[in-house]
């Protein structure tokens, strides 16, 4: 159970930083609203993640 969650979160993680990349690769730096809903959106990926394991 604990090996699926860390898997879990660990592929979460990686498509954050991905996100994150590409946002910084568009447009060289984000506005605080845009952080503010990439990190909703992260913790919304984070909890869907988690309700399957």
């Amino acid at each position: 159970m604990q090996n699926q969650i860390a898997k879990s979160v660990a592929i979460s993680a990686g498509k954050q930083k991905d996100i994150l990349e590409d946002l910084s690769k568009t447009t060289g730096k984000i506005t605080d609203e845009q952080a503010s809903k990439i990190i909703k959106s992260s913790a919304k990926l984070r909890d869907k993640q988690n309700k399957r394991c």
